[in-house]
C-alpha cells in the first residue's frame, strides 16, 4: 500500500520532504523499513517533523543534499497486512 513519496532535498544535511498519503503524517517513522517502487532499496525513517504543509524527514544513510536529491520523486510503500 503507497503511504508517501519523496519530494525535494531540505536543506543541506541530507533531509528530505516527503508527501505522506497516512492519517497520520508521523506514523511514517513507526512503519520500520519501507519498500520502494525502486528494485532493492528500502528506506528507514529515522526522524520526522512537520512544517507548515509539509513532512521532513530524516533517513538512514542520506547524510547530505547530493543523496537527498537522488531520492527525488520515490514512492514507499507498507505491506498491506500491517
Amino acid at each position: 500500500m503507497l503511504v508517501g513519496r519523496i519530494g525535494a532535498a531540505h536543506g543541506i544535511k541530507g533531509e528530505v520532504r516527503v508527501q505522506s498519503f497516512t492519517e497520520d503524517p508521523l506514523a511514517l517513522v513507526s512503519y520500520g523499513p519501507l519498500m520502494t517502487n525502486k528494485a532493492g532499496l528500502t528506506i528507514r525513517i529515522l526522524a520526522a517533523r512537520t512544517t507548515t504543509n509539509v513532512l521532513v524527514a530524516r533517513i538512514e544513510g542520506v547524510n547530505d543534499r547530493s543523496a537527498a536529491e537522488k531520492l527525488n520523486g520515490v514512492e514507499l510503500y507498507i505491506d498491506r497486512a500491517l
